[in-house]
């Protein structure tokens, strides 16, 4: 028997203009862009029933029954409108609540002026269903209140205060010397954790024996329904990006078997395939330290695994968020060593070539725009890059002497997803009658209706009378 549904817009949200663009703004100011149709979705949905809801946008645009119960499934989903039934929905199976372990979890945490953020990020590390743990703050000498705060607050915490900030990789390489658990994870300070976060981390590590690292789901903090990323990935082209980033979560990614990399903004790693791999590449200092480790391990035979149902919220607010010049030129820099270290021949020249050609196009931009700040920024980055290039031929020789022959680059880079990110350039997530079209109706067919419509049918996913394949020709 169907149940009947009313659909009630989420007075938190409001339309706004921004750029030509239309978007839903939170009143946290979180933007999700959307287009004409979500707009007056958004607009109809006054305590109406479908049929109700359905006559009134009918009355200005021509919309196909099942785009508009997707629409709406998505919509709910992003928390802009409300559905309430007269019905409960079907049961959602739980998971399975009697998996215990009680192995030792040292949890690394590397802080920088983080006295707004660390509180709430050390609070949820002690509410963890898993109780056998420690945790290890290593200080970039921070000069805010933040030591003093954790010293007062967290007794239990074991700090080391280092009198000089050397960022992250090697932080987190001293850090490790200081645990004594078979199982580290390394996290953020812009992060809260889900009370079963380390449980989920666990479980999934000790079912996968050949698993290195397992990433968990990362959400936006200050949108939770939307999708940070399931480890990350490196691509030929571009910068390196998390994993459907920009994508609202329903689930649909929690059947993922592996993935290229794990962010080391919250990461599970075993000490085994830390012995085995080696420890964080201190050259990279901060950015692609994470894809180089991961890459390293993947070429030694082990695996990348996600634990989708360990959920971490990231902020935004980390110790580079001040420092955006320095993130630049660690990222230029970064992405060429990793290119020139981890892989063949073969696929250096294909990423350098294009690495290369991206970053003497921006170069230019920025010349002839004037803006010599970001231009002193390449060339230093690049003169940075050549000044390692003794080092780095011997790290590469090392990697490509022990690296498992029956693994291929190839093999690594196929495992990057196929659905791309689902941000615009002011990083708001898109939600459009475009981005269903393209993206999400793959997913939801996968995954079923959620507006009990059945399988998706074949003219929402067609565009001027054609019909479409699955992104990268993958269903």
């Amino acid at each position: 028997m169907s149940q009947m549904k009313i659909y009630i817009k989420n007075r938190k949200f409001k339309t706004r203009r921004i750029a030509h663009n239309t978007y839903f703004t939170h009143k946290n100011g979180q933007p999700i862009r959307t287009d004409n149709l979500g707009s007056l979705i958004w607009e109809s949905c006054k305590r109406s029933n479908f049929s109700q809801l359905r006559k009134s946008v009918s009355e200005k645009l021509n919309c196909p029954r099942d785009l508009l119960k997707y629409y709406l499934d998505l919509l709910n989903i992003a928390g802009v409108i409300k559905i309430k039934s007269k019905k409960n929905m079907k049961s959602i199976k739980k998971r399975e609540e009697n998996i215990f372990f009680n192995d030792l979890v040292s949890i690394i945490v590397v802080n920088f002026n983080g006295e707004k953020i660390i509180v709430d990020c050390l609070k949820s590390i002690r509410k963890q269903t898993h109780k056998n743990k420690e945790v290890v703050l290593w200080d970039n000498n921070s000069s805010d209140n933040s030591l003093k705060i954790i010293r007062k607050k967290f007794p239990e915490v074991k700090v080391i205060a280092n009198k000089k900030n050397i960022l992250f990789a090697k932080a987190v390489n001293l850090s490790i010397k200081e645990c004594a658990g078979k199982y580290l994870i390394i996290l953020n300070p812009d992060t809260e954790l889900n009370e079963e976060f380390i449980r989920e981390l666990l479980i999934k590590a000790k079912s996968k024996k050949k698993a290195a690292a397992v990433a968990p789901k990362m959400l936006f903090y200050f949108m939770p329904t939307c999708i940070n990323g399931i480890g990350n990935y490196t691509p030929p082209l571009g910068w390196g990006s998390d994993n459907f980033i920009g994508h609202f979560d329903f689930g649909q990614f929690d059947n993922l078997k592996e993935i290229p990399s794990a962010c080391f903004g919250a990461v599970m790693l075993k000490r085994k395939a830390l012995e085995d791999i080696g420890p964080l590449d201190n050259h990279y200092r901060a950015y692609y330290e994470d894809a180089d480790w991961s890459y390293r391990a993947r070429l030694k035979g082990w695996k990348i695994v996600p634990a989708p149902h360990a959920i971490v919220y990231h902020k935004f607010e980390g110790s580079f968020k001040d420092f955006p010049e320095l993130k630049l030129k660690l990222a230029i820099r970064n992405r060429l060593r990793f290119a020139m270290k981890i892989f063949s021949f073969y696929y250096v020249r294909g990423f350098l070539k294009n690495y290369l050609r991206e970053d003497f196009r921006n170069f230019m931009h920025f010349l002839k725009s004037s803006n010599f700040k970001v231009v002193k920024i390449y060339i230093f980055s690049y003169f940075s890059f050549l000044f390692q290039l003794p080092e780095l031929f011997l790290s590469r020789n090392k990697i490509q002497k022990f690296r498992n022959k029956n693994i291929s680059d190839k093999d690594i880079l196929n495992l990057a997803p196929y659905y791309p990110p689902l941000l615009d350039e002011i990083s708001a997530p898109i939600l459009t009658v475009e981005s269903i079209r393209n993206i999400y109706c793959w997913e939801l067919n996968k995954k079923g209706s959620m507006a009990g419509s059945g399988p998706i049918t074949r003219k929402i996913c067609a565009i001027k009378g054609r019909e479409m394949s699955p992104p990268n020709g993958k269903a």
